[in-house]
């Protein structure tokens, strides 16, 4: 490994002690509030304060006035980690030690580092919880399966309005796609794969989700789920890289994420269900979802 290992759209701090109380918690004293546990608030803002000011570098984060984004992504890193620990003990995984041990001896970690809001123990809580989620990814990768239609190559607006479309006439569905793009591709059986986007495995049957192909790529896909299946494990699965084992990984943690239930104090943002990340209020979501409409043709 010659990398610092930075994907699954999120980092995870291991060691987080999370303090709940009888009655639940109040979102007024929590920064972030995920199940009946809460992250506290007047703790939460002190280690902030600590981190950035142990790293001269850092406080470059407080001059260009940042601290909003730094909150955001410390928070992140606290609402991950309880959800990925929470499957890990329901699934038995464990943490691969011997890749955070690499992880953690990369040349130059400490000077990249000096401008994060992560120490190196908080780096290596991120990198132990990372495993896990690639161990998840392994463990369901050979044998997770969704049928789906799905369109590619649309700009953000086009799929918006095709997603909300196909929600309101989920049984005109596959006319719309079509109508949208001759490249539509329906009732698709897909598997975990190189290049196959990995949001479609956070979705539910049923769902309608709308998402840029990735990175800065301005070109968006619609999907609609149809089912999805944890059967047998198929021949020949392909070996997937450790950015789309993450990925995976991270889709796979969305419905449970759903299910635990997340709130953010607003002074923080929002939560993104499908990004697992917490954003500026009122910003536009990565994943967009469409809900079903009950009505006629659904």
């Amino acid at each position: 490994m010659t990398r610092i290992m930075k994907s699954a759209g999120a980092l995870v701090l291991a060691g987080v002690l999370l303090a709940g109380c009888g009655t639940g918690p109040a979102e007024v004293d929590s920064a972030a509030i995920i199940g009946k546990d809460s992250v506290p608030l007047a703790g939460f803002q002190h280690e902030i304060t600590q981190l950035i000011d142990s790293k001269p570098a850092a406080k470059q984060v407080q001059r260009q006035r940042t601290m909003d984004q730094a909150a955001r992504n410390l928070l992140t890193i606290r609402v991950q980690h309880r959800i990925v620990r929470d499957v890990a003990a329901r699934e038995h995984l464990t943490v691969d030690q011997g890749f955070v041990n690499r992880q953690m001896s990369v040349p130059g970690l400490d000077k990249f580092l000096e401008t994060q809001v992560l120490d190196r123990a908080g780096f290596a809580g991120y990198q132990a919880d990372l495993s896990l989620m690639m161990d998840l990814a392994r463990k369901q990768a050979d044998r997770l399966t969704v049928r789906a239609d799905i369109v590619g190559g649309l700009d953000p607006a086009q799929a918006r309005e095709l997603a909300a479309n196909i929600a309101r006439q989920p049984g005109k569905g596959g006319d719309l796609m079509r109508a949208a793009s001759p490249d539509a591709e329906l009732n698709q059986t897909l598997r975990p794969a190189e290049g196959v986007p990995t949001t479609v495995f956070s979705g539910t049957p049923g769902s309608v989700l709308a998402f840029p192909a990735g990175g800065q790529d301005a070109r968006w896909y619609v999907v609609r789920v149809l089912s999805r299946d944890q059967g047998r494990p198929s021949q020949g699965q392909d070996r997937l890289s450790l950015d789309a084992l993450a990925g995976l990984g991270r889709a796979l943690l969305v419905p449970d994420a759903q299910r635990i239930g997340v709130r953010i104090n607003p002074r923080y943002g929002a939560w993104d269900d499908y990004t697992l990340s917490v954003v500026p209020s009122g910003a536009e979501k990565r994943v967009l979802a469409f809900p079903v409409s009950a009505g006629p043709g659904a």
